[in-house]
């Protein structure tokens, strides 16, 4: 089995007990890429160390939009820095998050777009987190004109209108436990995705796929996300976790 589990929270707290119990857990089940995803700064030196003593780990450095009142001009240059080691292949995760609000819109629009500048002149892919903020979102991509290295928009939220759009762009998607729950409409976008433009995660540890709803969520749970989209497209587990991993190590231009 090869699998990969490209957008996970190594460096939260949640597993601060057990962590290397958990990577080993992940690489022996067969998952032989994992990108730790920062939100900040801290998280992204974070997710930095840990790439740096695993070799199936990398990082990416971004700023949520969540934490986006965090970026000073001060730790704006500190990612743009941290981007620059080989180990963090990524802008992430930026974006738009208007379901919880947590910044002012104004202020999450404003880092959006120095995060898409970032990775335009670093040449580096960018790790969209976009929350009842679709049209927002595309508007800023277009206006700012897209990183030529593209990008994902992880945990894909939107109906099959917003996913045409995103691949119409040259983005992947990707798809997490959240596929697996009752009533989920996922299932159905997922079949109209194509599996090379289409990505594993398991965003630990949130989001744990039936039947480990409401525990904690760790990259091992990556094969659940492959088994459903197996299922979806009526191939085998085998091929989902080759031509997703063979997307992610292209577009993240990672060797392995």
């Amino acid at each position: 089995m090869t699998l990969s589990d490209t957008h996970t929270h190594l460096d939260f707290p949640e597993f601060d007990a057990d962590r290397e119990a958990v990577i080993q857990r992940a690489v022996q089940s067969g998952v032989v890429l994992m990108i730790d995803i920062g939100i900040n700064i801290e998280t992204s030196q974070q997710a930095l160390e840990i790439a740096g003593s695993h070799p199936e780990i990398f990082a990416t450095a971004g700023f949520h939009p969540h934490n986006a009142l965090e970026a000073t001009t001060d730790a704006m240059d500190q990612l743009e820095k941290l981007i620059q080691d080989p180990r963090v292949i990524a802008i992430g995760e930026v974006g738009l998050d208007y379901y919880r609000d947590l910044s002012p819109r104004s202020k999450q629009k404003e880092v959006f777009r120095e995060m898409i500048n970032i990775a335009k002149r670093n040449d580096v892919p960018l790790v969209i987190h976009t929350r009842d903020a679709h049209q927002d979102t595309l508007s800023i991509l277009d206006d700012m004109g897209m990183p030529k290295r593209g990008g994902v928009f992880h945990c894909f939220s939107g109906d099959l209108s917003f996913a045409t759009e995103v691949l119409q762009r040259g983005f992947h998607v990707s798809f997490t436990g959240n596929i697996t729950y009752k009533n989920s409409q996922l299932p159905h976008i997922a079949k109209e995705v194509p599996l090379k433009k289409t990505l594993l995660e398991t965003d630990c540890p949130f989001l744990a796929p039936i039947p480990h709803r409401g525990k904690r969520s760790e990259p091992v749970m990556v094969q659940t996300v492959a088994k459903s989209l197996a299922d979806i497209h009526g191939i085998s587990v085998e091929k989902v976790g080759k031509t997703c991993t063979l997307a992610a190590q292209q577009l993240f231009n990672i060797s392995l």
